[in-house]
């Protein structure tokens, strides 16, 4: 029985709230630590909510790139590696 209340104390301390990323951080307005948000997106945040779109997912039909088409630009560098330059050019 003993066994289990160790075991029980090595789950609660695994569960703890305090990343290692996060120590040391002094800013108590940063969400989780390390993203400012506005007021809004912290209440939808508390409540569940998805914090970038209020309206749900179905309304990201509206933010979708032009056409279809995502602009880039291909760093003049890949071009001295040849695995890139092929992982570019499937369909």
């Amino acid at each position: 029985m003993r066994w289990l209340y160790v075991l029980a104390l090595f789950m609660a301390l695994a569960a703890s709230d305090n990343p290692e990323e996060n120590a040391g951080v002094s800013d108590l307005d940063l969400f989780e630590g390390d993203m400012i948000i506005s007021t809004d997106q912290r209440m939808a945040a508390e409540k569940g909510l998805d914090i970038d779109n209020p309206l749900g997912r179905a309304s990201t039909k509206n933010k979708q790139w032009p056409g279809g088409l995502v602009p880039y630009i291909i760093a003049s560098e890949i071009s001295d590696h040849p695995l890139p330059r092929q992982s570019l050019m499937k369909q």
